[in-house]
């Protein structure tokens, strides 16, 4: 169980749909601007790896989106990086996700195609002040195994997927991926030091959770209650957000 509250960071947030038929990316392009009451920003077509994207600002970063055939990607990134660290965020996650959810359910609601599968997707980080310090809350956080030793272990990694079935549609299993690790990025910072270049490398500890919680594959008729499932597949997200490798 985890010891004390979870004050996560946000490197980007994802909604994905697998459609029933092909798109047409004009039908979503209109859609972007009736959601979005803008038109994107960008607008890329690739016919050779028959992809679209789309792209246009949402606080507090930039949405991108990727249409191929049968699937959407909606993602939710940084915007233009500052500079001032080596990992840029969009902002604490119990800030960031709602936001983007609700965003996601109007559009789920509103223009969202027949799918037969979908996804919720997230990347947080939670810094630490140094490499063992960030062992030690992973330790915490993941509970099917036990760190021995937190002050000397680098590289730390763990992924698991532990299933449960829905509770809104019936008979429908949904993929719980979770990937835990404990890293450190260094970034060189160039300073002007009497008329010569200095560089120095600043270390950023962290713990890193990618989450990837979606409908089964094995289903493949249409779903008649995206809206519902969409918020059970959050709900599954922030648990193991807030609870770790809950089972």
């Amino acid at each position: 169980m985890v010891t004390s509250p979870v004050n996560w960071f946000v490197e980007s947030l994802r909604c994905s749909v697998f459609s029933i038929e092909e798109l047409e990316p004009q039908q979503f392009l209109d859609a972007w601007e009736r959601l979005m009451q803008a038109p994107p920003d960008e607008t890329a077509i690739k016919e050779r790896q028959q992809l679209v994207t789309v792209e246009g600002a949402f606080e507090p970063g930039r949405l991108h989106v990727e249409i191929r055939p049968r699937r959407i990607d909606w993602r939710l990134r940084p915007g233009v990086d500052d500079g001032t660290r080596t990992y840029p965020l969009l902002g604490a996650y119990n800030e960031v996700e709602e936001p983007f959810t609700d965003k996601m359910q109007e559009w789920l609601r509103r223009a969202c195609p027949p799918v037969h599968r979908l996804a919720y997707g997230v990347v947080l980080v939670l810094p630490a002040d140094d490499i063992a310090a960030a062992n030690r809350q992973l330790d915490d956080l993941v509970q099917s195994v036990r760190l021995l030793a937190p002050d000397s272990s680098r590289d730390l990694e763990f992924r698991v997927n532990m299933r449960r079935n829905s509770q809104r549609v019936e008979e429908l299993p949904v993929n719980r991926l979770a990937k835990w690790s404990a890293i450190e990025l260094q970034r060189l910072e160039i300073s002007q030091d009497i008329g010569q270049r200095v560089g120095s490398w600043k270390s950023e500890p962290m713990c890193r959770l990618e989450l990837d919680v979606n409908s089964a594959p094995e289903h493949v008729d249409v779903l008649r209650d995206t809206l519902p499932l969409f918020e059970e597949l959050v709900a599954f997200a922030n648990e193991i957000s807030k609870e770790g490798d809950v089972s």
